[in-house]
């Protein structure tokens, strides 16, 4: 058997052994599940056996090359590292070769042939990838130091504008108590824009947010933190509904941080007068957070994406923000989903123009990866 048919009569052999091994040696792939991990490395094993099948043209090897920039902009929205990615693509050429030599009873010359091409087009999709990786990555942290330049500028201004008023001799009691406010309010910006980087950075090392699980009430746990929000938040109109059993073992302060994200996240993106609706409900086996609200419509092809890191500075200006949002690093949504995912949940988003936008965060009542002592757990 040739080498391209082989590589697609086994493709899903290959891919198994190959998301796995991925599993194995890259721990940010844990937050990933098969289907995503798979997308990007089927098209590039199918292009590879279309270039070996017809020639290394431009036709075939173009489609490689496409198939290969594709995987490396995944890889980087994923959190991989350059090596770990070209990792994948030594795991890959010794498990097909290894497959394929196996099969194979009589290394012919024209078995040879097929090796030698079948390396040259995995080099050229090497060469691809990691042309491709670096600028995307480069691009990335360019327009994420642009955000973050600008989303901290607003509350230094703030803060600049208000110590000058407290310098003045002559200012009056209640602005000088709204001087004093508005410090403190830039500053609780700035702390939460700091956590954000260090959850964000501790998570694309591949070390999972640190938790301490204890029991909880999470309805106490919503009003605490939609009290804060509403605070920062002055004049936005918020809902909250709670129902059914709402105790918990879970990690406080990171569930309040989800719920926060989400709600904050709503606040920034809703239009017109339509106020911010918050619903727990709390079932048997788990409970859940929903967050709606009506603004722009999050278009299906996007809708993957929303909880990409650095989403934000790679799809908008950040001179010029969205309508009704205020500064933040685009990275709520990707912490919440962590934390979600660290408790044992996820969240599923749902957006149309008929219903809104809504968010929905599940929590186990009491994770598994909770058995252990706390102390185990948050060391």
């Amino acid at each position: 058997m040739r080498l391209a048919d082989f590589i697609v009569t086994h493709l899903d052999d290959i891919l198994s052994t190959w998301i796995g091994r991925v599993r194995q040696a890259v721990p940010v792939a844990e937050s990933c599940d098969d289907a995503a991990l798979r997308e990007g490395a089927r098209d590039l094993l199918a292009a590879a056996a279309y270039a070996l099948k017809a020639g290394a043209g431009p036709q075939s090897m173009g489609a490689v090359a496409d198939a290969a920039k594709a995987h490396a902009a995944r890889r980087v929205a994923q959190g991989f590292s350059l090596d770990q990615m070209i990792a994948e693509y030594r795991a890959v050429r010794s498990d097909v070769m290894r497959r394929w030599t196996d099969a194979v009873r009589e290394f012919s010359r024209e078995a040879h042939d097929d090796q030698v091409r079948f390396n040259d087009v995995l080099d050229r999709a090497v060469a691809a990838s990691t042309a491709h990786y670096a600028s995307r990555l480069e691009l990335a942290r360019d327009l994420f130091l642009g955000v973050l330049g600008h989303d901290l500028r607003t509350p230094l201004a703030a803060i600049a504008h208000s110590a000058s008023l407290l310098r003045r001799g002559d200012a009056a009691k209640e602005q000088r108590a709204e001087a004093v406010d508005r410090i403190a309010k830039s500053a609780q910006r700035m702390d939460l824009m700091i956590q954000d980087l260090l959850d964000f950075t501790r998570s694309r090392l591949g070390t999972q947010l640190p938790m301490n699980p204890v029991p909880c009430d999470l309805e106490e746990i919503a009003r605490q933190a939609l009290d804060e929000l509403a605070a920062f938040h002055p004049g936005t109109s918020i809902v909250f509904n709670p129902s059914g059993n709402l105790h918990g073992t879970w990690d406080c302060e990171r569930v309040m941080q989800l719920l926060s994200n989400l709600v904050d996240n709503a606040i920034r993106h809703c239009t017109g007068e339509e106020p911010v609706t918050v619903e727990l409900h709390g079932k048997a086996d788990e409970i859940s957070i929903s967050v709606h609200n009506v603004g722009q419509v999050i278009p299906p092809s996007e809708q993957k994406a929303i909880f990409d890191p650095l989403r934000r500075g790679m799809h908008q200006d950040p001179k010029q923000p969205p309508p009704g949002s205020t500064a933040g690093l685009g990275l709520g949504l990707y912490i919440a989903q962590q934390i979600a995912t660290a408790h044992g949940g996820g969240i599923q988003l749902t957006s149309t123009a008929e219903q809104g936008t809504r968010f929905v965060a599940t929590l186990p009542r009491r994770t598994g990866g909770y058995a252990a002592s706390d102390e185990s757990i948050s060391a």
